[in-house]
Order: C-alpha cells, then sequence, then structure tokens
C-alpha cells in the first residue's frame, strides 16, 4: 500500500443524529454529532504527499465527477447545530525520513461546537479549539508542550 498499510482513523465513538426533515428536503443537517477519535495516523509517503492529502484529492474528484455525471439533485452539508469533540493523539509516519516519526498527544476532551452552519464554520472553530489549547498550554511555560505544538504546525504547515 502507498501508505503503509496501517489503520488510519481509530474511533471509539461516532454518533450522529441528524434531522429528517432536512434530509427529505436535500439538506443533510445534524443536530448532534459525538465524534472520539483516539487517533490519526498520518503517513507521508517518499514524495512528500500524505494520505490526508490523498483522501482530499479523490473526495474533491469523486464530488465533481457525480456532479457532472448525473442530473439528480444531491444532498447539500446543512451543518452541526452541535459538536462534540475529542481527539486523542496523531501518529506520524514519514517514509522518507524514519526521523521524523512521532506520536503527539493532542488532548482534545469532550470540546463543543455550536450552530456550526457549514465546513468553513467547523474549520474556524478547529482552528480555535486548537489555538485556545496552545495558549493555555503556553501559559504553563512547560517546554515540551511548546516543542509538541511547533511539531504539530511543522507537520501540518498551512493546513491548520
Amino acid at each position: 500500500p502507498e501508505f503503509g498499510g496501517s489503520t488510519f482513523l481509530d474511533l471509539p465513538e461516532l454518533r450522529i443524529e441528524y434531522v429528517p426533515g432536512d434530509f427529505r428536503d436535500g439538506k443533510l443537517r445534524f443536530k448532534t454529532v459525538r465524534l472520539h477519535l483516539a487517533e490519526v495516523h498520518v503517513v507521508k509517503n517518499k514524495s512528500g504527499k500524505t494520505n490526508i492529502d490523498l483522501l482530499q484529492k479523490e473526495s474533491k474528484k469523486k464530488s465533481a465527477g457525480q456532479k457532472e455525471k448525473t442530473n439528480t439533485p444531491g444532498v447539500d452539508f446543512g451543518g452541526i447545530e452541535t459538536l462534540y469533540l475529542t481527539v486523542g493523539r496523531i501518529r506520524i509516519t514519514d517514509e522518507s525520513d524514519p526521523r521524523n516519526n512521532e506520536v503527539i498527544e493532542i488532548g482534545i476532551k469532550d470540546e463543543v461546537g455550536k450552530n456550526l452552519k457549514d465546513e468553513a464554520a467547523i474549520t474556524q472553530w478547529f482552528n480555535a479549539v486548537l489555538i485556545r489549547l496552545a495558549f493555555r498550554e503556553a501559559m504553563t511555560s512547560s517546554r515540551s508542550s511548546a516543542e509538541r505544538w511547533q511539531r504539530l504546525l511543522k507537520f501540518f504547515g498551512n493546513k491548520l
């Protein structure tokens, strides 16, 4: 396998409650989402691409292809009323330089997002959660915490 052949997501909990009336009208709106990611395994191949890059590329390609092939209306994302998010750790495997392999404990526990209307709002909320956690840890003056956030930012670059 191109990206190591290991588990990508360790997902002990995923609970979704959607709004049925909206679904019938072509919108997929979630009343409640509980997402517990125990571990996300990001693999960077020898050419510098990650498994996340590949997923995003394939997702965009399939979405665009389906819109062109059918004239049937699709289902639009209608947002999330309440999101409960727990993220344990990110495991990073760099196939071009194993010295960069590491496990980074994220420690997001039951963060709550409200009225997330679209994907941009979810991204903005998640970035705010990360900034708040980084700031909280910076206030503890823990050198290891600062290094952990620097490694995360270095690995993901502008993607966060």
